[in-house]
């Protein structure tokens, strides 16, 4: 990578990590370390990455002392998979990060709907800027239709294998 390009990307990362900061990384999991306390760490775009990913999957009235947190989608898991859907889910989508997520302005929901193997499976794609910043990122979060309630469809390992990773751009 050539000097000038080295220090833009270490600029960019300098600049969220003074915006949005580090913490606890979602789903609660462990570094390798064999150490005590080695709890894994998100920072920056992931943050927003994974806020975005509870916002979605978070049923609204599941949090007791929050009850009007969370998304719609959950919702539309049992519908037809049809352009009736696919606008719910744009509306849904922008709707409930433009109210919980405030530290960025969607500027663009898109549906991937082009997976062959399974027919089931939905990609919400949000492009967004950082608040604040000339910061641009994109998230796209995996819609399953017909499945096991959202609350197990996304624990431990299998959040992982599910989970598409966003990527932050300047």
């Amino acid at each position: 990578m050539p000097p000038d390009d080295e220090l833009a990307a270490r600029t960019v990362a300098n600049n969220l990590l003074e915006i949005i900061g580090q913490g606890i990384d979602f789903p609660l999991s462990f570094t390798n370390s064999r150490q005590v306390g080695t709890i894994r760490q998100s920072n920056a775009g992931e943050r927003i990455n994974d806020s975005i990913h509870i916002i979605l999957s978070t049923r609204i009235g599941e949090r007791v002392m929050n009850p009007e947190f969370g998304s719609r989608l959950p919702e539309l898991v049992f519908e037809p998979n049809d352009p009736t859907l696919q606008r719910l889910l744009v509306f849904y989508t922008a709707e409930a990060l433009n109210r919980w997520e405030k530290r960025i302005e969607v500027l663009r929901v898109v549906i991937i709907n082009d997976y062959e193997d399974d027919r089931n499976q939905i990609g919400v794609q949000i492009e967004y800027t950082i608040r604040n910043s000339h910061i641009r990122g994109s998230y796209v979060y995996p819609f399953v239709l017909d499945a096991m309630p959202s609350n197990d469809l996304y624990t431990g390992i299998e959040a992982h294998r599910m989970r598409t990773a966003g990527t932050v751009v300047e």
